[in-house]
């Protein structure tokens, strides 16, 4: 049986299933580059002096009360990330000027922590210690 005959026996749902990852793969390796904006420019050059700050990282934490859908919650993330590209964006010097690299499709690394059995206290300082880490703004992606 032939290529094409094996997609002709393919259920709707597979067929779909199988587009979606030949999409993804043609888009993964989309990648473009561009000069930065003024702000991205401001960025990399506090980044060039002192890149071990977490000054302008922005941090979010949520106390949620109820069972989570890891699963949900893992593709929401990655359709924020498809739809902002910024998220899928590094920095790096190019000809002495900083250029910003877009990298195409990408599934963000997703860590499940159970914290379940940490007090208060230990929770805030885990939250802390997360939020103080640097990004390298020369690696993909600018999203932890």
């Amino acid at each position: 049986m032939n290529t094409s005959e094996t997609k002709n026996n393919l259920s709707a749902d597979e067929k779909r299933a199988l587009l979606k990852q030949l999409l993804r793969d043609k888009a993964s390796k989309a990648n473009y580059s561009h000069s930065l904006s003024y702000g991205q420019q401001a960025l990399w050059l506090l980044y060039q002096n002192t890149p071990e700050s977490a000054a302008y990282n922005v941090a979010v934490a949520a106390h949620i009360c109820s069972c989570v859908d890891i699963g949900a919650l893992q593709q929401a993330l990655n359709m924020l990330v498809t739809r902002h590209s910024s998220l899928r964006s590094s920095f790096s010097p190019q000809e002495g000027q900083p250029i910003q690299t877009v990298y195409g499709y990408k599934d963000i690394a997703f860590e499940e922590v159970n914290v379940a059995t940490d007090t208060l206290a230990e929770l805030d300082q885990r939250v802390v210690t997360t939020y103080q880490q640097p990004f390298d703004l020369k690696k993909d992606p600018l999203l932890r």
